[in-house]
């Protein structure tokens, strides 16, 4: 995939309703390989940023699965999430900022040579695609976050994410670890509905880029 592939008290289910909405994203990223959501992006005035100085990801804990039109249809998985950057200038209000984003995939139950969790995945988001990531919902300025997951597997439960921000003018901001437990619940976006997996496979090694 050509994808240069905490902080807000919210529940988890309202964040699922609300990235319902970026069901025809995921099918533009499968269909050519970058994320294209013109079709979606909602602008609004942003507020002073100064320099970004916290990030806040509010993830789905369901995985969303929809048809990939470059593989005859086949479903494929992607993660979900919202995405806020807070400015020195208002630390309650998120705003959009000119910069890039690295969302870093692990899988915590097993370890690295190097003692942390393993890497599974890394996606990288230059400027040009944020832009065209950027929504505006009952918070405040957001980024859409549609991530293809190549790596997936159904019996992989557990996962630890970690994004950061990189201005290019300092040091990178950083998100925090997020370690998120997945329900087997998963979201349809061909049908907008939710189906229970059917089968868990055996545990397998764990996958390392």
């Amino acid at each position: 995939m050509a994808i240069a592939q905490k902080g807000t008290p919210l529940a988890l289910g309202r964040i699922a309703r609300r990235l319902m909405l970026v069901g025809p994203v995921l099918v533009g990223v499968l269909a050519c390989g970058c994320v294209t959501t013109g079709s979606f992006t909602m602008t609004n005035q942003n507020p002073p940023a100064g320099e970004v100085c916290r990030v806040a990801v509010l993830w789905d804990k369901q995985i969303a699965f929809a048809p990939d039109p470059v593989n005859g249809g086949k479903s494929t998985p992607a993660l979900l999430g919202c995405m806020y950057l807070y400015g020195t200038q208002n630390e309650n209000l998120p705003v959009y900022a000119d910069g890039t984003v690295v969302v870093d995939l692990y899988d915590p139950a097993h370890t690295g040579p190097d003692g942390g969790a393993v890497l599974l995945e890394e996606w990288r988001l230059d400027r040009d695609m944020l832009k065209r990531l950027q929504k505006h919902d009952f918070i405040g300025n957001c980024y859409a976050l549609v991530l293809p997951w190549g790596t997936y597997r159904p019996d992989l439960m557990n996962v630890e994410m970690k994004v950061r921000f990189e201005s290019g003018k300092g040091l990178p901001v950083y998100s925090g670890s997020a370690r998120m437990p997945l329900t087997r619940e998963r979201i349809d976006l061909r049908s907008n509905t939710r189906t229970e997996t059917l089968q868990v496979l055996p545990t397998a090694a764990a996958v390392q880029r």
